[in-house]
This record gives structure tokens, C-alpha cells and sequence, in this order.
């Protein structure tokens, strides 16, 4: 199996250079003029509050403030596309209509309201999934689903991504202590989902398998069903009874088919 990490991670710090440094430039130059303005008409109120004349907005200060970002996309040029330039446009306009006092000062933009570019959204999912995993489209639906929930900020979400980048990188002492956790994760996320993703899961345990395999180690995955009698030699529970209503983790077995991890379960 072949994993392209080095080309992900020049994405991703390409992306964070160009688009998230410019974003942030624009937020911040925003903010420092809207401040500006508001102790400019604070002034001006008390100016002519005591019979004062209004203080005037020195156009140069826009300048100034807005100097950063020109230089900016002056550097960046075709590779940040039209739409950025549209939005500083905007700004650029909406701060002039301002400064000459036929709008109100702008409150500054909202961090959640900032769209993530489609080129940074399908480098984060090609680096939580990996090769193999990208190449399977009857998960389609099941990435996509993940991938909402981490870009949401959902904290199962993200540990279940986390884990699925770790296994895939670590080295085999880890890889076998990891699926244990990896198993948990995914019975995490899927306690969100209207139902239980077998399909999923099946090829989540093969591809973890498939990885054990390439890097020399025997162990394997025993996926638990609803409804199977409790075993204590391989599932676990903190309650008692004879069968299983919730399953919360996978079976790991060593080589020869003994348990090495027990599963999570529920019983009744």
C-alpha cells in the first residue's frame, strides 16, 4: 500500500498560507478600522457636544490599515481566484461608503460565517481516510457524514477522525493498542447516526486488518451483534446478563485466535 502523506501535508500548509493567512488579514484589518471609526464619531459627538466643529476621517488611515492585505493579494495573484477578490471589493467599498458617512460602521465578520475553501475540505478528507479508504464508494455517504461532524466541531467526531489518521501513521507496537480504541471510536460517532452503519464498519475492520497485515502483525477484528449471547472470555460489561442489547467495541484477537482486547457491551 502506498500513502502520499508528504503531498497532504504540503496542501494543507499551502492552504494555510495563502487562504487562512489572508482571511485573517482581511478580519483583522476590518476590526482596526471599525474601531478607528468609532472613536472618530466618539470625538465628534463630544466636539460637537461643546460647540466644536465635527472631526473629519483621514482617508490615509484606510490606506494604511488596508495596506497589508493589498500586498497580500498582490502576492498571492491567480492561485487565490476570483472569489476573494470579490469579497475584498466588497469590503473596500462598504469602508469607503463609511468614511464619507452614508453608512454606519460595519461590525466585524464572524469566525463561524467564514466558508472553508473546497480544496482545504477535500485535503482533510483524503488525510482522515487515507488512500484506501477514499477509494471505496459505498462509504460515500458515511465520510461525508464525518467529515460534517469534524468541520461542526462535534467532539466524537473528531476523536473518531483523530484515531483514523493515528492508525494509519503509527508505528505496529501502537497499531495493535490502537485498534482496541479505534472500535470505541467508531461505536462513539455512530450513536449519532439514525442507524447503525454495518457496512461501514465491516470495511473500517477489513481495512484495519488489511494494515495490521502490512506492517507484520497476525491480529484481526471480531465485530459483536446485537442480540449474541454474552461471552465473558470476549465481551466486557459492567452489568449483568446473558445477551447482548449494546455493543460499545470491537473483539482485537492475536494471531492464533485468542482474545487480546475484550469488546464493550451492554447486556439484559
Amino acid at each position: 500500500m502506498s500513502f502520499s502523506w508528504k503531498k497532504l501535508e504540503e496542501n494543507a500548509v499551502s492552504d494555510s498560507v495563502s487562504l487562512g493567512g489572508l482571511y485573517a488579514l482581511l478580519t483583522q484589518s476590518q476590526q482596526q478600522i471599525a474601531d478607528y471609526l468609532l472613536q472618530q464619531e466618539e470625538r465628534k459627538s463630544k466636539a460637537t457636544g461643546s460647540g466644536g466643529s465635527e472631526t473629519a476621517i483621514d482617508s490615509r488611515l484606510f490606506s494604511q490599515a488596508l495596506s497589508p492585505v493589498i500586498e497580500r493579494l498582490d502576492a498571492l495573484g491567480e492561485m487565490l481566484g476570483e472569489t476573494l477578490w470579490e469579497r475584498f471589493s466588497r469590503l473596500e467599498e462598504q469602508l469607503n461608503r463609511v468614511g464619507n458617512g452614508r453608512e454606519s460602521v460595519p461590525s466585524p465578520p464572524s469566525q463561524t460565517s467564514t466558508s472553508v475553501p473546497a480544496a482545504s475540505v477535500s485535503g482533510l478528507e483524503s488525510a482522515i481516510f487515507g488512500e484506501s479508504l477514499m477509494g471505496v464508494p459505498e462509504i460515500a455517504g458515511e465520510r461525508q457524514a464525518l467529515l460534517q461532524g469534524v468541520l461542526a466541531n462535534d467532539v466524537d467526531s473528531r476523536y473518531f477522525a483523530g484515531l483514523l489518521m493515528m492508525f494509519q501513521s503509527s508505528t505496529p507496537e501502537k497499531m495493535v493498542l490502537l485498534l482496541k480504541d479505534l472500535g470505541e471510536a467508531f461505536y462513539r460517532w455512530n450513536a449519532h447516526a439514525p442507524y447503525h452503519c454495518e457496512m461501514f464498519e465491516s470495511i473500517l475492520a477489513q481495512w484495519a486488518q488489511m494494515l495490521c497485515e502490512s506492517v507484520g502483525l497476525p491480529n484481526s477484528v471480531e465485530i459483536v451483534r446485537v442480540g449474541q449471547r454474552f461471552d465473558s472470555s470476549r465481551h466486557s460489561s459492567t452489568s449483568r446478563g446473558v445477551e447482548v442489547t449494546q455493543v460499545h467495541g470491537w473483539v482485537v484477537l492475536r494471531g492464533n485466535g485468542s482474545v487480546y482486547s475484550k469488546a464493550l457491551v451492554d447486556v439484559q
